[in-house]
């Protein structure tokens, strides 16, 4: 992420940097990509996976409404009549922190952020913000079951960047501003697939999701179980997935699964400490390490055991990742990711970090699916 200058710094409030400002750094790359015959249109936006810190785009999918603005600076300009979209919210908010307007932006703030102390600071770090920064255009949205991300870009001393206004659909035609930076899922994986893009804007295209690779899903996983999100803002994640097992039919894929676990067993069975497993990603590999000469003959015999034992039963093929679902004795899910290296094998990636994939795979309805029998049954796509 590229930090302003600190002149600039000293203008712009840190707390809001933390909170909003989060893409703040993609400089010059406000991203095009997929078909523009539609101002609004269901995207199919690609999971991103961050793997030992390296953000990177896979074939799971993700629904969302995105909407294109052909006049990027829509938001600046005066309406004829009085409307109630998330649309004319959005210019009321920025309207209202040009104008250091608080009681309009706390009138317009989500009923759940709305704290005195917090949203007197917030307020503050927005006004100063705006008052220093100049917003060029608003391109985009994208809704993602009830959250809206505008992607606004900004001119700061010369140097261009993009950071998302976030509002939450609370009905039809009612909608509220977002002051705090959102914590949820819905949020995460938006902002990562933009990060990503936007870092590479020249292959804008391939961080849309093919029909072929959406038709490729065979399993269909609501994003959240939110009873409040309308089911036509509902969005879903698009998996393709197999059982593993002697039951199951040999797949190349399974075999290469097959012959990875026991490279990987192998090799750590007969660790020593004294190098990086090749068979683990480099991050990973080099907190085993770190690990092993601090942790005593027991945890590292504990820690042997509790992977070597490990069964897989079930793979999401997110090409390049491999999501492994396994299971050892005690009959508990447990997932391994698995990423090819320069030369094409498998490692085991972020055995030691977590990312916001977790929060999907590793909790909640996908990961209760995981004890079924068959696994993931309840989200089978019938054909």
């Amino acid at each position: 992420m590229v930090v302003l200058s600190r002149n600039g710094a000293r203008l712009l409030s840190a707390a809001y940097l933390i909170l909003v400002f989060t893409l703040l750094g993609l400089l010059g790359l406000e991203p095009t990509a997929g078909s523009a015959d539609s101002r609004v249109r269901t995207a199919y936006l690609k999971l991103v996976f961050n793997a030992e810190g390296k953000p990177e785009p896979t074939s799971g999918c993700f629904n969302v409404q995105e909407q294109r603005h052909e006049d990027a600076h829509w938001w600046s300009k005066p309406e004829v009549t009085e409307r109630h979209d998330v649309e004319h919210l959005l210019k009321k908010v920025v309207a209202a922190f040009k104008n250091r307007d608080r009681v309009s932006l706390l009138q317009m703030s989500d009923p759940a952020f709305r704290d005195p102390k917090v949203f007197d600071k917030q307020a503050e770090a927005f006004f100063q913000q705006f008052s220093v920064l100049t917003v060029k255009e608003i391109p985009r949205s994208i809704q993602i079951n009830s959250l809206i991300l505008f992607f606004l870009t900004f001119d700061y001393q010369g140097k261009v960047s993009s950071a998302p206004l976030v509002f939450r659909k609370a009905s039809e035609n009612e909608f509220w501003f977002l002051p705090e930076r959102s914590t949820s899922l819905d949020y995460f994986l938006v902002s990562e697939w933009f990060d990503t893009l936007s870092r590479n804007a020249d292959k804008a295209d391939f961080y849309y999701c093919t029909s072929a690779e959406i038709g490729r899903a065979s399993y269909r996983v609501p994003i959240t179980s939110d009873p409040a999100v309308a089911a036509e803002d509902r969005s879903y994640l698009y998996l393709a997935g197999s059982q593993l097992g002697e039951t199951s039919p040999p797949t190349e894929l399974a075999t290469r699964i097959e012959s990875t676990m026991s490279t990987l067993k192998a090799s750590l069975t007969a660790y020593g400490g004294a190098a990086l497993l090749p068979t683990f990603g480099p991050l990973g590999a080099k907190r085993l390490k770190d690990w092993w000469a601090t942790a005593d003959a027991s945890q590292r015999s504990n820690y042997i055991s509790a992977v070597v034992t490990q069964k897989p039963f079930f793979v999401f093929d997110l090409s390049p990742l491999i999501v492994l679902y396994t299971k050892s004795d005690d009959n508990v899910p447990r997932i391994m990711y698995l990423t090819p290296d320069e030369k094409g094998s498998l490692r085991w990636t972020n055995s030691s970090y977590g990312t916001t994939l977790d929060r999907i795979l590793k909790n909640g309805p996908l990961y209760d699916a995981a004890k079924l029998v068959p696994p993931f049954s309840s989200f089978l796509i019938r054909r």
